[in-house]
């Protein structure tokens, strides 16, 4: 019901693309047409998403989560930064690369979706052996959508 009209509103104003939500039928096409304000008109967003992100996001089913601290989420939501694998708190024991994986804060919030590098066997492995130079992102910052 709604809910998808809202999701289909959201991916098309993140595509620059005005929605109108409303009865389905010539005159309130009209009204549209002509100008007049009818339903629920949603604006495009300012913020331009590029295909691929919006296929990750609103396309991918997320086989997997992650959870991360809050200066990775600080990180990943104001610095457009990658995902190292430091800032997990916790992750599902089975990931593999090229999973599509749900990233939620510490209070178990939704901020991100992304296709992961990692399994989590490597990722077991890094924090085992407390690997600090490792710097390959877990989740590569472009392809990974900010939710």
């Amino acid at each position: 019901g709604f809910t998808t009209k809202i999701l289909a509103s959201q991916i098309a104003g993140y595509s620059g693309i005005d929605t109108h939500i409303t009865d389905w039928n010539s005159s309130s096409l009209d009204s549209i047409l002509s100008g007049k304000k009818i339903g629920t008109h949603i604006l495009p967003s300012s913020k331009r998403i590029p295909s691929r992100k919006l296929w990750i996001g609103f396309g991918m089913v997320s086989t997997g989560a992650f959870t991360v601290d809050s200066g990775a989420e600080e990180a990943l939501t104001k610095k457009n930064a990658s995902l190292l694998y430091k800032g997990l708190s916790k992750y599902g024991k089975e990931i593999n690369k090229g999973d599509c994986i749900t990233v939620f804060n510490i209070k178990e919030v939704p901020i991100a979706k992304g296709i992961t590098s990692w399994s989590s066997d490597e990722i077991s492995k890094a924090f085992k052996a407390d690997n600090s130079a490792n710097s390959k992102p877990v989740i590569h910052k472009d392809n990974l959508i900010i939710l």
